[in-house]
């Protein structure tokens, strides 16, 4: 039955049945019998001809969309099958940022963990930046992300989507339910000492809005994002954190998102890979982890 979505897709796209023969290698006559086939399975007609051309029908139509999404779950179950029943043993080395290896990783790998008993996995810490390289020089098997370079000795593959958005302490009442960037330089800025993939973002988001991080007078440096969490939830100050990280503080009611004109807007965590290595272990057990969470 897969094939057979595969032979109607592929009719469906060049409209012509001698075309898609040859684009699936087999005979003009296999198409027809294949189409007619799902045709009397279905209890509708999928083409009519018009003249000398192939045309899809109002139900045509509509099972393309739906066959669309049919054939992308089927190669997904059965990536995963290949992987649980091939590939789930040896080692694998993945490297992670901060964000991705401390929020998101800990909660997929408990979900998976039983389904895995001979792969052992090390995960490697770094920016964006340094998990490339690595990723290039095969020092590791694959990364996981959060802004790619867009390499072109690497293949990426999108992940899952997340947000910088404002946060402060819930017993804060210095700021108002909407509130302006300019109006926040005047009020205390916590963020991270070093530079990361996140303070890299933030830095796009003032950039886009003629503002830096030194524009703020009032600032705090802490070690990363837990100790911003912690100094937050018993201060007045704000910062700019991913949603992933203060997921479970905004449920507790411990911190709260603010509503700021400019910050808006989605940013990709990514998978990278090396086109020369072509790791499928890596880059099925990424697929894996991370199915369902887009």
């Amino acid at each position: 039955m897969e094939f057979r979505y595969r032979v109607f897709m592929t009719l469906a796209n060049r409209l012509s049945f001698s075309k898609a023969a040859k684009d699936l290698s087999v005979s003009q006559p296999a198409v027809t019998t294949h189409i007619r086939e799902l045709e009397k399975n279905l209890g509708v007609n999928l083409f009519t001809r018009s003249g000398n051309q192939t045309l899809l029908t109002y139900e045509g139509e509509l099972v393309y969309k739906y066959a669309n999404q049919l054939l992308t779950l089927h190669t997904d179950l059965i990536s995963k099958l290949n992987f649980l029943k091939y590939e789930s043993e040896g080692n694998l080395n993945i490297g992670t940022s901060n964000t991705i290896g401390t929020y998101i990783l800990p909660q997929l790998l408990a979900k998976f963990f039983h389904q895995f008993p001979y792969l052992k996995v090390n995960f490697v810490n770094g920016n964006s930046a340094e998990l490339e390289e690595k990723t290039l020089n095969n020092e590791i098997d694959a990364a996981i992300i959060e802004h790619g370079n867009n390499l072109r000795k690497l293949d990426y593959i999108h992940l899952m989507n997340d947000q910088i958005i404002g946060v402060t302490g819930t017993s804060n009442r210095d700021y108002s339910d909407n509130i302006s960037l300019q109006e926040l330089k005047k009020l205390p800025y916590v963020t991270e000492q070093e530079e990361t993939d996140v303070s890299k973002a933030i830095e796009e988001y003032f950039k886009t809005h003629g503002l830096k991080s030194s524009n703020f007078p009032n600032q705090i440096h802490l070690k990363d994002i837990e100790a911003v969490k912690n100094f937050l939830i018993h201060s007045n100050g704000f910062s700019l954190l991913p949603r992933i990280s203060i997921k479970k503080e905004l449920r507790l009611n411990l911190l709260k998102k603010l509503s700021i004109h400019e910050i808006s807007g989605e940013r990709s965590f990514q998978a990278a890979f090396s086109r020369e290595a072509n790791n499928q272990k890596a880059a099925h057990f990424i697929k894996f982890l991370f199915s369902g969470n887009k």
